[in-house]
Protein backbone atom coordinates (compact mmCIF):
# COMPACT_ATOMS: atom_id res chain seq x y z
CA UNK A 1 0.00 0.00 0.00
CA UNK A 2 2.82 2.47 0.75
CA UNK A 3 4.54 1.45 -2.45
CA UNK A 4 1.65 1.80 -4.49
CA UNK A 5 1.03 5.32 -2.56
CA UNK A 6 4.50 6.54 -3.37
CA UNK A 7 4.21 5.20 -6.92
CA UNK A 8 1.44 7.87 -7.43
CA UNK A 9 2.78 10.51 -6.09
CA UNK A 10 5.86 10.68 -7.45
CA UNK A 11 4.14 10.50 -10.45
CA UNK A 12 1.51 13.29 -10.14
CA UNK A 13 3.57 15.48 -7.51
CA UNK A 14 6.98 14.91 -8.48
CA UNK A 15 9.61 13.69 -6.66
CA UNK A 16 10.43 16.70 -4.00
CA UNK A 17 6.59 17.17 -3.66
CA UNK A 18 5.87 17.48 0.63
CA UNK A 19 3.41 15.05 0.72
CA UNK A 20 5.83 12.52 -2.01
CA UNK A 21 8.70 12.70 0.54
CA UNK A 22 6.21 12.04 3.49
CA UNK A 23 5.09 8.79 1.58
CA UNK A 24 8.76 8.04 1.54
CA UNK A 25 9.32 8.15 4.76
CA UNK A 26 6.28 6.91 6.26
CA UNK A 27 7.38 4.07 3.57
CA UNK A 28 10.83 3.79 5.56
CA UNK A 29 9.17 3.54 8.62
CA UNK A 30 7.00 0.36 7.67
CA UNK A 31 9.98 -1.09 6.17
CA UNK A 32 11.91 -1.18 9.50
CA UNK A 33 8.84 -3.18 11.02
CA UNK A 34 9.48 -6.07 8.17
CA UNK A 35 13.44 -5.70 9.01
CA UNK A 36 14.25 -4.66 5.76
CA UNK A 37 17.08 -2.36 7.30
CA UNK A 38 18.70 -1.81 3.50
CA UNK A 39 15.43 -0.43 1.53
CA UNK A 40 14.82 1.51 4.98
CA UNK A 41 17.82 3.29 5.12
CA UNK A 42 17.77 3.78 1.22
CA UNK A 43 15.00 5.62 1.93
CA UNK A 44 15.65 7.37 4.93
CA UNK A 45 18.49 9.15 2.94
CA UNK A 46 15.94 10.12 -0.03
CA UNK A 47 13.45 11.58 2.64
CA UNK A 48 15.95 13.54 4.15
CA UNK A 49 17.41 14.80 0.72
CA UNK A 50 14.37 15.82 -0.29
CA UNK A 51 13.07 17.47 3.02
CA UNK A 52 17.09 19.31 3.01
CA UNK A 53 15.68 21.15 0.00
CA UNK A 54 11.90 22.64 0.56
CA UNK A 55 11.72 22.97 4.80
CA UNK A 56 14.24 24.51 7.13
CA UNK A 57 16.75 22.75 8.59
CA UNK A 58 14.98 22.85 11.93
CA UNK A 59 11.63 22.22 10.78
CA UNK A 60 10.40 19.46 12.82
CA UNK A 61 9.48 17.12 10.14
CA UNK A 62 13.62 16.85 9.13
CA UNK A 63 14.51 16.79 13.00
CA UNK A 64 11.76 13.85 13.87
CA UNK A 65 13.44 11.79 10.27
CA UNK A 66 16.64 12.47 11.31
CA UNK A 67 15.99 10.73 14.91
CA UNK A 68 14.44 7.66 13.91
CA UNK A 69 16.90 7.46 10.38
CA UNK A 70 19.74 7.49 14.01
CA UNK A 71 17.47 5.31 16.29
CA UNK A 72 17.51 2.68 12.79
CA UNK A 73 21.15 2.72 12.57
CA UNK A 74 22.08 2.54 16.20
CA UNK A 75 19.50 -0.60 16.57
CA UNK A 76 21.32 -2.16 13.32
CA UNK A 77 24.35 -1.61 15.11
CA UNK A 78 23.58 -3.26 18.18
CA UNK A 79 23.34 -6.91 17.32
CA UNK A 80 20.52 -8.24 19.50
CA UNK A 81 17.83 -10.12 19.02
CA UNK A 82 14.05 -8.63 19.36
CA UNK A 83 15.43 -4.22 18.16
CA UNK A 84 13.20 -1.87 19.41
CA UNK A 85 12.99 1.58 17.55
CA UNK A 86 12.02 4.97 18.67
CA UNK A 87 9.99 6.16 16.02
CA UNK A 88 8.00 8.94 16.27
CA UNK A 89 4.64 9.08 14.33
CA UNK A 90 4.62 9.11 10.53
CA UNK A 91 4.14 11.91 9.11
CA UNK A 92 0.28 12.35 6.82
Amino acid sequence: MYRQALGLRETVLGDENPDTLASIYNLAIFLITRKLFSEADALYQRALNGYGKILAPDHPTIEACRRNYSCMLKGIQKDIGERTFCFEDSVT
